[in-house]
């Protein structure tokens, strides 16, 4: 499980306050009381699946794996969450809402070492 602090959300709404979206996806994060894998599975619902795989965050994970560890991907949240949105609505069948809680997931356990 990975959360994230009610510090974190400060700096991460600040980094994303250009992103309504991404705004709205940690909105849902804060509700679940920090939770990036339960946020992504309420994301998913409120995307209108009905029903949530308990390994989404692992196959979530698998599938954007290759777009974060992009040689040229900066490790800067709005960054990360823009290029993982745009892969996810190429029709991953994945909502893009789910970008922001996988980018913090990556933030957090640092950029270089979720790439090795």
């Amino acid at each position: 499980m990975t959360t994230i602090s009610p510090d974190e959300f400060g700096r991460f709404r600040s980094e994303l306050a250009n992103n309504p979206e991404a705004l709205a996806a940690l909105d849902v994060i804060e509700q679940c009381e920090g939770n990036l894998e339960d946020a992504a599975q309420v994301i998913l619902l409120e995307a209108g699946e009905e029903e949530v795989q308990s390994d989404l965050f692992d196959k979530l994970i698998r599938y954007c794996r290759n777009v974060a560890c992009q040689e040229d991907m900066k490790e800067e949240l709005p960054v990360l969450v823009a290029a993982v949105t745009e892969y996810l609505a190429a029709g991953s069948g994945f909502p893009p809402g789910l970008a922001t809680p996988f980018s913090i997931f990556v933030i957090k356990k640092t950029l270089k070492k979720f790439c090795l």
